[in-house]
Protein backbone atom coordinates (compact mmCIF):
# COMPACT_ATOMS: atom_id res chain seq x y z
CA UNK A 1 0.00 0.00 0.00
CA UNK A 2 2.64 2.38 0.63
CA UNK A 3 4.45 1.88 -2.50
CA UNK A 4 0.97 2.13 -4.27
CA UNK A 5 0.64 6.11 -2.37
CA UNK A 6 4.51 6.68 -2.93
CA UNK A 7 3.72 6.35 -7.21
CA UNK A 8 0.62 8.18 -7.20
CA UNK A 9 2.43 10.85 -5.53
CA UNK A 10 5.70 10.47 -8.00
CA UNK A 11 3.18 10.67 -10.97
CA UNK A 12 0.84 13.62 -9.93
CA UNK A 13 4.32 15.67 -9.02
CA UNK A 14 5.71 14.89 -12.63
CA UNK A 15 2.51 15.96 -14.39
CA UNK A 16 2.46 19.00 -12.15
CA UNK A 17 6.22 19.78 -13.34
CA UNK A 18 5.43 19.06 -16.60
CA UNK A 19 3.03 21.23 -16.67
CA UNK A 20 4.83 23.86 -15.12
CA UNK A 21 7.59 23.48 -17.43
CA UNK A 22 5.34 24.11 -20.14
CA UNK A 23 3.80 27.17 -18.45
CA UNK A 24 6.79 28.99 -18.37
CA UNK A 25 7.83 28.60 -21.70
CA UNK A 26 4.31 29.13 -23.47
CA UNK A 27 4.59 32.63 -21.03
CA UNK A 28 8.42 33.27 -21.82
CA UNK A 29 7.55 32.56 -25.86
CA UNK A 30 4.69 35.02 -25.62
CA UNK A 31 6.16 38.07 -23.85
CA UNK A 32 9.16 37.49 -26.41
CA UNK A 33 6.68 37.80 -29.46
CA UNK A 34 4.10 40.50 -28.24
CA UNK A 35 5.93 42.84 -25.31
CA UNK A 36 9.11 43.02 -26.80
CA UNK A 37 8.17 44.91 -30.20
CA UNK A 38 7.87 41.85 -32.70
CA UNK A 39 5.34 43.63 -33.71
CA UNK A 40 4.41 47.46 -32.94
CA UNK A 41 1.48 48.33 -34.98
CA UNK A 42 -1.83 47.27 -36.45
CA UNK A 43 -4.05 48.21 -39.23
CA UNK A 44 -7.63 46.75 -40.71
CA UNK A 45 -8.86 47.99 -43.92
CA UNK A 46 -12.66 47.32 -44.98
CA UNK A 47 -14.32 46.72 -48.09
CA UNK A 48 -17.61 46.85 -48.84
CA UNK A 49 -18.58 43.76 -51.25
CA UNK A 50 -21.27 45.50 -53.89
CA UNK A 51 -21.35 41.92 -55.84
CA UNK A 52 -23.07 40.02 -52.65
CA UNK A 53 -25.72 38.02 -54.39
CA UNK A 54 -27.92 37.56 -51.12
CA UNK A 55 -29.50 39.73 -48.51
CA UNK A 56 -27.80 40.45 -45.17
CA UNK A 57 -29.43 38.30 -42.80
CA UNK A 58 -26.71 39.73 -39.69
CA UNK A 59 -26.47 36.49 -38.23
CA UNK A 60 -22.43 36.62 -37.58
CA UNK A 61 -20.25 39.09 -35.63
CA UNK A 62 -18.82 40.90 -38.67
CA UNK A 63 -20.64 43.61 -41.10
CA UNK A 64 -22.14 41.28 -43.56
CA UNK A 65 -20.73 41.45 -46.90
CA UNK A 66 -17.55 42.99 -46.57
CA UNK A 67 -13.52 42.39 -47.13
CA UNK A 68 -11.21 42.83 -44.21
CA UNK A 69 -7.46 43.36 -45.18
CA UNK A 70 -5.58 42.61 -41.49
CA UNK A 71 -1.80 44.01 -41.39
CA UNK A 72 0.65 43.79 -38.85
CA UNK A 73 3.85 45.68 -39.36
CA UNK A 74 7.18 45.64 -37.97
CA UNK A 75 9.86 47.52 -36.36
CA UNK A 76 11.20 48.73 -39.65
CA UNK A 77 7.56 49.33 -40.84
CA UNK A 78 7.38 46.57 -43.46
CA UNK A 79 4.23 44.00 -43.43
CA UNK A 80 5.34 41.20 -41.52
CA UNK A 81 1.92 39.82 -42.08
CA UNK A 82 -1.04 40.56 -44.31
CA UNK A 83 -3.99 38.29 -44.48
CA UNK A 84 -7.36 38.69 -46.16
CA UNK A 85 -11.03 37.66 -45.17
CA UNK A 86 -14.53 37.79 -45.76
CA UNK A 87 -18.01 38.02 -44.07
CA UNK A 88 -20.62 37.17 -46.08
CA UNK A 89 -24.36 37.73 -46.00
CA UNK A 90 -24.88 36.28 -42.67
CA UNK A 91 -21.73 38.31 -40.62
CA UNK A 92 -20.02 34.51 -40.64
CA UNK A 93 -16.30 34.35 -42.40
CA UNK A 94 -17.36 32.46 -45.60
CA UNK A 95 -17.18 33.11 -49.56
CA UNK A 96 -20.48 31.44 -49.27
CA UNK A 97 -23.59 32.93 -49.22
CA UNK A 98 -26.11 31.43 -46.76
CA UNK A 99 -29.88 31.62 -47.97
CA UNK A 100 -32.31 31.30 -45.22
CA UNK A 101 -35.15 29.93 -47.70
CA UNK A 102 -35.39 26.31 -48.20
CA UNK A 103 -35.23 25.33 -52.28
CA UNK A 104 -37.83 23.02 -53.00
CA UNK A 105 -35.46 19.54 -54.29
CA UNK A 106 -33.37 21.22 -50.86
CA UNK A 107 -33.51 19.03 -47.52
CA UNK A 108 -31.96 20.03 -44.45
CA UNK A 109 -31.75 17.83 -41.27
CA UNK A 110 -31.63 20.88 -38.79
CA UNK A 111 -33.26 24.02 -39.82
CA UNK A 112 -34.11 27.45 -38.39
CA UNK A 113 -35.56 30.65 -39.00
CA UNK A 114 -34.66 33.84 -38.44
CA UNK A 115 -37.25 35.73 -36.80
CA UNK A 116 -37.00 39.60 -36.32
CA UNK A 117 -39.37 41.51 -34.02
Amino acid sequence: MKKYIISTVLVIASIFGRFAVVEVGARAYLAYVYLLGNYKSIATYEIKDTQATADPINLGWGKPNTTNYYYMFDEDSRIALQTTYHFNNAGLVSHHEYLPDKTPNEYRIGSFRLFRG
